[in-house]
């Protein structure tokens, strides 16, 4: 039986149709197999097709997409090799697994409409909703072998809080009141108009007048401005980046800063403090990094065992250096 099917691929690899006239015959190739993954063949076609989605999908680096065939084949034989094991496993996915899936990843981000579920992803994601729905059931897949197929050992109390200390500086956060200035329009005038406002907001705070009060009467950040302007415990990271070294430059509770410019307009800050994300408050959350970190890494070592023990064969010239660049990392 597996000698009728690898004869079938080869068949499939060399395969055309010919086209006959009065006096000459053509022939034409149909399609090709690009690599084998023990008994399943990748067709060019079917990688082809891959290769133009992954082109302009979201988070792809210019070195990625210098080598998109190779990585796109890449990611292919290891899928293959998923389902493989999956099918050894008696896993199946069924389509009311993904559906349930998808309506969970709704609920989390507060989409209640599909269609307008899959206009987001399409546009956010950079790829067909259909693509983003398989991609899912893979990941369902690989989450099911790594619970059959591997073990794992939760992470300790100890081990999460030496993970706190070490990332400590990552989990910075600033309490401040701001107003915020935008100019109406993009002409010079506007520009100035809107500087000047906010250096005069800025001496009336500085003169004793209550901060909040200016924020509620005067800031365009409106949903601030009914906060009295504050913004409390906020990471560096959700803010602009030019607003953000303003403020964590600032060291004095009660410090009013110069008027400074964001992408958003003219701001005048009030500073009131800094903290580290308590550890009671992200205690879970850094339980659940830690566990996805060791168990994508645990998958990644079984996907090098799989492909160790794999009958895997490559007929795209330059793969097996590519290959082999990505094993030495």
């Amino acid at each position: 039986m597996k000698i009728t099917k690898i004869i079938l691929l080869l068949v499939i690899s060399i395969s055309a149709f010919s086209s006959i006239t009065a006096d000459n015959r053509k022939w034409y190739t149909v399609d090709k197999v690009v690599a084998l993954v023990n008994d399943d063949p990748i067709l060019y076609s079917d990688l082809y097709k891959r290769v133009e989605i992954n082109k302009n999908r979201k988070g792809i680096t210019a070195k990625d997409r210098k080598n998109m065939l190779y990585v796109t084949l890449d990611s292919y034989i290891n899928e293959l090799l998923l389902m493989q094991a999956a099918n050894r496993e008696y896993i199946i996915v069924s389509d009311e697994k993904v559906d349930n899936r998808i309506k969970d990843v709704m609920e989390h981000t507060g989409i209640k409409d599909i269609e307008q579920f899959k206009k987001n992803i399409e546009r956010e994601e950079k790829i067909p909703f259909e693509v983003y729905r398989e991609e899912m059931r893979k990941q369902i897949t690989m989450e099911l072998i790594m619970v059959y197929a591997m073990t794992f050992t939760p992470p300790s109390e100890a081990e999460a809080k030496a993970w706190y200390e070490k990332n400590k500086k990552q989990l910075l956060q600033l309490r401040f009141q701001h107003i915020l200035i935008i100019p109406k329009g993009k002409s010079f005038s506007a520009e100035k108009e809107a500087n000047e406002l906010a250096s005069q907001l800025r001496e009336r705070a500085m003169s004793g007048e209550s901060f909040a009060r200016l924020a509620r009467q005067y800031s365009d950040d409106k949903a601030s401005a009914r906060a009295d302007g504050f913004i409390d415990w906020i990471s560096p990271g959700q803010l602009d980046q030019r607003f953000a070294y303003h403020v964590f430059n600032m060291k004095s509770r009660g410090e009013i800063s110069s008027v400074f410019k964001s992408s958003f307009g003219y701001h005048v800050v009030k500073y009131y403090g800094r903290r580290y994300l308590p550890y009671d408050q992200i205690r879970d959350r850094i339980f659940q990094m830690i566990s996805q970190d060791a168990r994508m890494n645990q998958f990644t070592e079984w996907v090098k065992g799989e492909r160790a023990n794999s009958h895997i064969s490559v007929y795209i010239d330059g793969f097996d250096k590519y290959s082999a660049s990505q094993d030495k990392k």
